[in-house]
């Protein structure tokens, strides 16, 4: 698994880029056609809907900034304010900067090794591994401040 720390890779961007994103808000949703029928099936989210998230994670007990360029194949994302081009360039241009090696730390698993992170603040990543090799996980969310675009959505 590999962990990328967001917090190292806002503090190395240049003092404009961070200036210009620092309000900048991500509208997710999940793309369509996706079956996801059973993924929520003990929540009561509305997969139809988006929610806009701060590109810009802040940590309300540390007040330390991560930029947040979540993507993948799953949903859809819009940067508000910004055209779809240029959206996606930043977004795309972000991850870039955030997956270089010096920001990544792999973890090589061992029988009873456990890991926690901070969500907003590092992206994870699992690699491939053999298919005669077992895999067992276990998740647990432990709840805490919500972005605040989202606090004010509810």
């Amino acid at each position: 698994t590999k962990w990328t720390n967001l917090c190292a890779a806002y503090d190395a961007l240049d003092a404009d880029l961070r200036h210009r994103i620092d309000d900048v808000a991500v509208r997710y949703r999940l793309r369509d056609g996706l079956d996801f029928s059973d993924y929520f099936k003990a929540s009561d989210i509305n997969l139809a809907d988006s929610t806009e998230i701060s590109l810009v994670q802040r940590n309300p007990r540390t007040g330390r900034r991560g930029v947040w360029p979540n993507t993948g194949p799953d949903f859809a994302t819009e940067v508000v304010g910004y055209s779809s081009d240029e959206g996606a360039r930043l977004l795309a241009d972000l991850y870039a900067h955030c997956a270089q090696k010096r920001f990544v730390y792999r973890h090589h698993w061992q029988p009873g090794d456990a890991c926690l992170w901070i969500n907003t603040q590092t992206m994870h990543e699992r690699e491939a591994f053999p298919t005669d090799e077992q895999r067992s996980m276990r998740h647990v969310n432990i709840l805490g401040v919500a972005d605040p675009r989202q606090m004010v959505a509810a």
